[in-house]
C-alpha cells in the first residue's frame, strides 16, 4: 500500500515539474537562489538558458549580477 502511494506521489510530482518547466520555458522566466552567505547559486533550466551556460555550470557572483542592469543592483543591495 505504501509503495502505491508512493508510485502515484511520485507521478504526481514529475507531472507538477514538467508543467513548471513548460511554464519557464514559455514565460522564458525562471526562477534562482543565491546565498550570500555561501556564495552557492542554483538555477533553474531556463535561468541557464537565458545565460546560454550549460544546465550543470557552476555560475559565480559576477555572473549572477550581469542579470540585472547595474543601476538595479543597489537594490539589491549587491552593488
Amino acid at each position: 500500500r505504501i509503495q502505491a502511494e508512493l508510485e502515484v506521489q511520485g507521478r504526481e510530482l514529475a507531472r507538477r515539474e514538467a508543467m513548471f518547466l513548460q511554464t519557464e520555458r514559455i514565460a522564458k522566466v525562471g526562477g534562482w537562489e543565491f546565498d550570500l552567505r555561501t556564495g552557492a547559486f542554483r538555477g533553474s533550466e531556463e535561468i541557464h538558458r537565458i545565460a546560454e551556460s550549460d544546465a550543470g555550470a557552476d555560475l559565480s557572483a559576477d555572473d549572477v549580477l550581469n542579470f540585472f542592469p547595474h543601476a538595479a543592483r543597489g537594490r539589491l543591495g549587491l552593488a
